[in-house]
């Protein structure tokens, strides 16, 4: 196995680690607030199958400066979700639209895919190197 291997592979548990520790800043300073699915909308398939329809849902809540905000998240969705359901949500005061759902995974999964990525490369590596 080559060694750039392991340096990509270093770079991205690295990179992962430290837009962890930026983005887990940046919430730190956003409030809070518990938002209501008030719409499902369907996202386009990749595949004709209708067993695999996903929805993404439309969002309402109230900031702590009393104006009414919807969204959409950005982020992939995870989990059974109807309307009327509530969920916790985290918003930037001075952008309440930059608002994300108030979950481990809807906050960091960009930083968990691209740290295993990150360990998927490093680990094989260093077992070839150290154990074989």
């Amino acid at each position: 196995m080559h060694p750039m291997i392991f340096f990509a592979g270093l770079l991205a548990v690295l990179f992962a680690s430290a837009l962890y520790l930026v983005k887990r800043a940046t919430f730190a300073r956003y409030m809070r607030a518990n938002g209501v699915i008030t719409e499902l909308i369907e996202r386009p398939s990749h595949t004709d199958d209708k067993q695999d329809i996903k929805f993404t849902p439309r969002i309402a809540f109230r900031t702590a400066q009393g104006a009414d905000i919807d969204f959409v998240p950005r982020a992939a969705f995870f989990g059974r979700m109807q309307v009327g359901d509530t969920l916790p949500l985290l918003y930037e005061a001075k952008n309440p639209q930059n608002a994300v759902i108030d979950g481990f995974f809807h906050r960091h999964l960009t930083e968990l895919v691209v740290f295993l990525l990150g360990l998927a490369e490093a680990v094989p590596y260093l077992l070839h190197k150290f154990a074989g």
